[in-house]
């Protein structure tokens, strides 16, 4: 009787132990710095304020824009600043954010408003709106490679949670650097790609997959969403 209630005991046990494993295996909070999301994916279901640009959705409190306005996206430009401005105006109390623009024919990144970021209060999203719409294309169709990488310098010196990368273009050595700018993963980078360019979309999903992000491929559709 005794052999035969320890035996029982020994099974439960067994049991116990494998459900708490699977458990634990699949708890998300696991995630390790470098765990991707799928690349397809353009909405976190996650609490707390968001963030959205085009039909990209992401959780964010800081946030930072960096975005791209070299020649060669002349034709989609009005789009890519209308939904810029729709963004940062839906933006709410408590969070806060800048915008950064970069081209190839600049050396260094234009940050809209002071090098910190500010809070969404009404009047200053007005104001970086104002600004936006003053944004013109500048240059040909590649990057300066030290115009985005001060871009991202700008950026993380302003301890954001969060930043969205809109690029059509090669970047540059930027992976490394970002990886010099974010040694224990706390940004979470999310990328939004306008280039048809496979090597470009293969640097700019890496660039999200290993920073916590999401990748999005931006077609003729996501620029008429509204």
């Amino acid at each position: 009787m005794k052999r035969s209630w320890l035996n029982s005991f020994a099974k439960c046990l067994l049991l116990t132990t494998v459900i708490i494993g699977v458990s634990c295996t699949n708890n998300p909070l696991h995630r390790s710095p470098s765990d991707a999301r799928p690349a397809n994916t353009s909405v976190v279901n996650e609490p707390g304020p968001k963030v959205t640009l085009f039909t990209l959705q992401v959780p964010a409190s800081k946030v930072v824009y960096i975005i791209d306005n070299n020649g060669s996206l002349l034709d989609d430009f009005d789009f890519i600043k209308l939904e810029l401005k729709r963004s940062v105006q839906s933006l709410q109390s408590g969070q806060s954010f800048a915008v950064i623009f970069f081209n190839e024919f600049e050396s260094a990144a234009n940050i809209l408003g002071p090098s910190h970021l500010q809070p969404a209060t009404k009047e200053v999203c007005g104001k970086v709106a104002t600004r936006i719409d003053k944004i013109r294309v500048e240059g040909g169709d590649d990057d300066s490679p030290n115009a985005v990488k001060d871009a991202f310098r700008n950026a993380f010196a302003m301890q954001p949670d969060t930043i969205i990368f809109l690029t059509n273009s090669e970047t540059n050595g930027l992976l490394d650097l970002v990886r010099q700018l974010d040694t224990a993963h706390v940004v979470h980078i999310h990328t939004v790609c306008m280039s048809p360019i496979a090597d470009y979309q293969k640097e700019i999903q890496e660039l999200a997959r290993t920073h916590h992000g999401i990748y999005k491929f931006l077609n003729e559709t996501d620029l008429n969403v509204h």
